[in-house]
């Protein structure tokens, strides 16, 4: 599993001890009202990355929504898996998930007295359902009539101990429910004359603000209305006809903003909130998000990546900030005189589909140009972008501003989480050792040392079982398994074990390396690191490596823990290290892939990729080292020297790479790609499911892990690599390359997993999400499974007669023959 790249829990890169001060982003927008708009000022660029946090699927999909910061804790709606996680709002540390199928990602969560309200929708189902914020416990559920439904990503309005929703079909109503039991207070018919899809309601000033529409589906509608209704009777007091959003409304109690979208009437219209009179309207265009509120301006964002900032009081435009992508879902947040808004993708297609390879012949990707992708401090006394961080994907989902930070969620499947940088600090980390490198006959010497070959069947002794982290041939494991033994780390454990005589060497988030002897399960020394291991160990000789998220690669002894030397990186090491002689390679999230003498930490040289994120663990093989930054970019280097060779781009993220019949294998998110390891060249393309997994082979047989995407395959795979494939239509960098076909494994949902499947003689093993342990047949039937005490995000490995794995329960696990 690599899960090294900026994943699966903070990335402590820098100030992860500053103080949170109070200051919420409870809803969507912020607010009840939608407004947008944080009093706290202190919120300005430029800004630094705090940490960031992998999620088990795509953060917001196509369209979604953002996150709520609230009580301490960042709360965030995951489309793949359907599920709520629950987040430390200081350091990014997982705390919690909440899963139900019919939970997603297009409303966001609210948060008010220390609980969560959520919107569950189903085709002929839907409920108000309330958890307990600290622990994702489930309290109760309140259910609705489906039919007529339209939130949107705006959620549930709570405000003064009431929840605000509402319902349509043959009885559109508003309905207002007291938040600690449940009781219905109020509901008010709006009759059907005005449409039977009711918009979710926002509360703002004492009045709710309502929009019924004659349909709900992506069809023009021809009739509605714009009402306003007493907060705390339900009486209406207004019906604006003929004014009728399909996106959210917005309010601060004084005007209302509507956004007119697939109505006969597709100008924005600005409300008077006490009588429901316009005020002004501007020009028709396609409305797709809803406006923002400040004390001066309207912002109103159409569909793509511009937005228009207009006088309040006169509906004047005032400028236009220009983005240059033709899509873009989410609408401005404001703070300290900034607006800040994510981008999303130049037409046509995804950054998802085939067609984004064709941006591999530019000298900069969107991506790097800041175009895609890219969350933008807009000025706005100017409309001009002043500072701008670009992720892995489209950013569709509001950013949230709480506790003087600045939090969102992109496509990519990250959580990013950025505090106001002082002057000169740079906005990720660099490498802190800036010595030259040593000389080139040294490292050639250290080269020629004889390889630490491991037994067959008896040691692991790295990620990926050898330096081209394909797998060790091993033989199968003789079903069925039994428990052996089980030892609490005290941390989930994210990365694999490695085993080499006898003992197993795994790091976990209570901040400590250990080592363990395989047959008995006894802990035979600990090594504390201070902070999360999240970086597979590496093992030779009489040596451990490991790397944390302290920035700290650190040497034991393997017999006694005992640290022999440490080098100290800029950002979190999470690129499990590679051997190859008397060197060892890794990666950290400081833009940098290093090249240490093992036998003393001596840096040799090392080299600087253009993504701050170096995470994919290295492959080493004949006298080249090939490595990735998460995004976009893989790189052939000199093993010797660090120089590049060449450079290949791999769109969206980059997950793992391997090397197999003299072949460079590449996984991505979507994709897995064959590469001639010695140009670069993509030579044939294949499906892979959402996933940071890496890749094992059997002869000629790829599996993949993986869970349920948008594009690519709906789990785990198996491809067949003596396909010729088929030619793929003609588009720059993918002129002569040929796609391949994956299968999915037999009954492959119960098989979704992010780490590594585990290849042993003709089984495959898979440690799944759902925390079961599967040995499956080459086509995916079971053989044998059990179920550990939590899910799982790690590599399972064979050695020495045991079977072991890692939970996020704490627990390293292993099984042997009965």
């Amino acid at each position: 599993m690599n899960l090294l790249l900026p994943c699966l829990a903070a990335s402590l890169l820098m100030g992860q001890n500053a103080p949170l001060e109070a200051s919420d982003w409870p809803a969507y927008k912020g607010n009840a009202g939608l407004t947008g708009v944080s009093s706290d000022d202190s919120i300005k660029p430029p800004f630094k990355l705090v940490w960031t946090y992998r999620l088990d699927g795509d953060a917001s999909s196509d369209a979604g929504a953002g996150v709520t910061v609230a009580g301490g804790r960042v709360y965030v709606n995951v489309h793949n898996t359907r599920s709520i996680l629950a987040l430390d709002a200081r350091s990014g540390r997982f705390l919690w998930e909440y899963k139900d199928h019919a939970i997603g990602y297009k409303t966001v969560p609210t948060y008010d007295d220390g609980k969560l309200y959520l919107l569950m929708r189903q085709p002929k189902k839907a409920a108000v359902v309330v958890l307990d914020a600290a622990t994702g416990k489930e309290l109760r559920q309140h259910p609705l009539k489906a039919d007529g439904m339209d939130p949107r990503r705006a959620g549930l309005a709570v405000v003064d101990g009431k929840v605000y929703c509402s319902e349509g079909g043959e009885e559109p109503s508003v309905i207002a429910f007291d938040a600690k039991s449940g009781k219905e207070l109020w509901r008010t018919g709006l009759g059907k004359e005005d449409g039977t899809g009711v918009i979710t309601p926002i509360v703002a000033g004492g009045r709710v603000f309502a929009a019924t529409r004659d349909t709900h589906l992506w069809t023009k509608s021809n009739a509605g209305a714009t009402l306003a209704l007493d907060a705390t009777t339900g009486k209406i007091l207004w019906r604006r006809k003929g004014i009728y959003p399909r996106m959210p409304l917005v309010s601060d109690g004084k005007v209302v903003a509507c956004p007119m979208y697939n109505s006969v009437d597709e100008r924005f219209h600005l409300l008077d909130a006490r009588t429901g009179e316009t005020l002004w309207t501007a020009p028709r265009r396609f409305h797709y998000s809803p406006a923002t509120l400040t004390r001066d301006l309207v912002l109103i964002k159409p569909y793509g990546s511009d937005f228009i900032a207009v006088d309040r009081e006169t509906g004047k435009q005032q400028w236009q900030f220009l983005g240059k992508c033709t899509s873009g879902c989410c609408s401005p947040v404001v703070a300290g005189g900034y607006a800040y808004m994510g981008t999303g993708v130049i037409a046509p297609g995804d950054l998802e589909s085939p067609l984004a390879f064709q941006h591999g012949h530019e000298k900069e990707s969107p991506r790097e140009k800041g175009i895609t992708g890219t969350l933008h401090a807009v000025d706005l006394k100017t409309g001009k972008s002043v500072w701008r961080f670009s992720t892995g994907n489209t950013i569709c989902g509001e950013p949230a501003l709480a506790y003087g930070r600045l939090y969102f969620a992109s496509r990519d499947g990250c959580v990013y989480c950025f505090s106001p940088a002082k002057e000169g600090e740079p906005t990720t980390p660099d490498a802190k050792d800036k010595s030259a490198p040593a000389p080139l006959d040294a490292v050639v010497a250290l080269l020629k040392e004889a390889p630490d070959r491991p037994r067959a069947g008896k040691d692991w002794p790295m990620l990926g079982g050898t330096p081209a982290r394909a797998g060790l041939e091993t033989p199968g494991m003789r079903l069925p398994l039994e428990p052996a033994w089980s030892l609490d780390t005290g941390g989930r454990i994210l990365g694999a074990p490695a085993v080499r005589d006898g003992r197993a060497f795994v790091g976990s988030d209570a901040g400590k390396i250990i080592a363990v002897d395989v047959k008995t399960g006894k802990l035979l020394w600990e090594h504390a690191t201070n902070a999360d291991v999240r970086c597979s160990p590496a093992v030779a000789s009489d040596l451990v490596y490991a790397g944390s998220d302290s920035g700290e690669f650190v040497a034991l002894d393997a017999g006694s823990g005992r640290k022999r030397w440490s080098f100290q990186a800029g950002g979190p090491v999470r690129a499990s290290p590679v051997i190859a002689g008397g060197v060892v390679l890794f990666g950290a999230n400081d833009h940098h892939l290093y090249a240490l003498d093992r036998h003393t930490g001596k840096k040799l040289w090392s080299f600087r990729a253009d993504d701050y994120c170096v995470s994919i663990p290295p492959v080493v093989h004949g006298d080249r080292v090939f490595c990735a930054q998460w995004t976009e970019r893989v790189y052939a280097l000199d093993l010797k020297t660090g120089k590049k060779l060449w450079s290949s781009y791999v769109p969206v993220s980059v997950e793992a790479l391997a090397y197999h019949r003299d072949r460079l294998w590449v996984r991505n998110v979507h994709y897995v790609v064959e590469l001639d390891p010695a140009t670069g060249k993509r030579l044939r393309l294949g499906d892979a499911s959402w996933g940071w997994g890496g890749m094992a082979f059997h002869k000629n047989k790829l599996f993949l892990s993986g869970i349920q995407s948008q594009y690519g395959t709906s789990g785990a795979t198996i491809t067949d690599l003596d396909q010729e494939g088929t030619p793929i239509e003609k588009r720059p960098t993918l002129e002569g390359v040929l796609r391949i076909k994956s299968k999915a494994l037999y009954n492959f949902p119960k098989l979704a997993a992010m780490g590594t499947p585990l290849v042993a003689g003709d089984q495959v093993c898979f440690a799944t999400v759902s925390g079961k342990l599967c040995i499956t047949e080459l086509d995916g039937k079971e053989r044998w499974s059990h179920q550990l005490d939590g899910p799982c995000h790690a590599s399972p490995v064979v050695a020495d007669g045991c079977l072991l794995v890692g939970c996020d329960d704490g627990r390293l696990y292993a099984f042997r023959s009965k």
